[in-house]
């Protein structure tokens, strides 16, 4: 097959019956025009984003030991930004693989949502100290992206109502890996990725985005009632410059994902792989961009102000009982003047 035919992957597969795909001097000798310079542009953008996040981790090395989990939930926060440039990055230079990036990029994304959250806990002093202080207050139920429910009556906080917004949250990395996995499948097979074009896809893209909304809600209601614990440390705008990040990828996804009908296919690439190499390559320069403003917002101040999450206690029922285990050891236990033990003997 040489680059003048541009046949298509499918129209190549019905022409012989078995397609084992262009070797990598194929596909070399049938690269599109802006295929160098994208790529060089984008690894130049995916090696500052790096330079950017490994400089401003070096100021939180002073609290590796002391604040081990805050340390540990705010580098892997900002390891996202690094490892979601560096997927788009693959993706401009093979544009026929963004499937596999784009599935692998929403499981990364989904984790770190959860260690968000639990970057959260440790600004609080952890759940049990936090859950403690709220449980009985109240709380508007209308946040983003639900805001409708403003207009129902306040919902009285309970650990019920904790763990019910926990699950919300936790969910998201399930569905995305295994609904995301099934949404894979189904495109490496031949099934259009595109909004509105298959049935299948389609109905997978809205749970996933349904679920996706589902965890941001949960989280937007976890912060409201924990606000009042963390203070200065500017989370509004953390998780902001976090969910855009992947919010503009998928929206432009879909307009490019549009945009794609208009375009020619070049070589052994389609539309829609020349359409997601342009896509990718805006999205690694908006990781540069976004991991700036996450440097800026992430400050030494954060670890100087946070409480690490301690192992407590359910009530003051278990330090009675331990204390009176303990009571219990000692009646024959007398400490001498001299700081030495001396058994008592009953019998004497």
């Amino acid at each position: 097959m040489s680059c003048k035919e541009s046949l298509s992957v499918k129209e190549w597969w019905i022409k012989t019956d078995r397609y084992d795909g262009p070797t990598v001097k194929q596909i070399w000798s049938c690269r599109t025009p802006e295929w160098l310079p994208l790529s060089i542009i984008s690894g130049f953008f995916f090696v500052l984003t790096l330079i950017v996040i490994l400089y401003n981790n070096t100021k939180f090395e002073r609290y590796r030991w002391s604040k081990v989990f805050t340390y540990t939930m705010t580098k892997r926060v900002l390891s996202y930004y690094m490892i979601y440039s560096l997927l788009n990055v693959l993706m401009v230079i093979n544009p026929r693989s963004s499937a596999i990036y784009t599935y692998v990029g929403d499981v990364i994304e989904a984790v770190c949502m959860v260690n968000f959250y639990m970057l959260l806990w440790s600004y609080t002093g952890g759940v049990y100290n936090t859950v403690k202080q709220t449980v009985g207050c109240e709380v508007n139920l209308g946040q983003p992206p639900f805001c409708c429910l403003r207009c129902v009556p306040n919902r009285k906080i309970d650990e019920r109502f904790l763990r019910i917004m926990e699950s919300m949250l936790l969910q998201l990395p399930g569905v995305q890996m295994f609904v995301g996995l099934v949404h894979l499948t189904l495109v490496q097979n031949g099934f259009s990725p595109v909004l509105g074009e298959h049935w299948a896809t389609t109905l997978i893209i809205v749970i996933l985005t349904i679920s996706a909304l589902i965890s941001i809600y949960a989280i937007g209601m976890l912060h409201t009632i924990w606000a009042r614990f963390i203070i200065g440390r500017q989370i509004a705008q953390k998780f902001a410059v976090f969910k855009a990040t992947i919010l503009l990828a998928k929206l432009q996804d879909t307009i490019f994902g549009f945009v794609a009908r208009g375009i020619k296919p070049y070589g052994y690439l389609a539309a829609l792989d020349r359409t997601k190499q342009w896509s990718a390559f805006i999205t690694v320069v908006e990781c540069f961009i976004f991991a700036i403003l996450a440097a800026r917002l992430y400050k030494v101040s954060d670890f100087e102000e946070s409480s690490e999450p301690i192992a407590s206690y359910d009530s003051n029922k278990e330090t009675v009982d331990i204390e009176k285990k303990l009571e219990e050891q000692m009646e024959d236990v007398d400490l001498g003047n001299n700081g030495g033990l001396v058994i008592q003997n009953p019998n004497v």
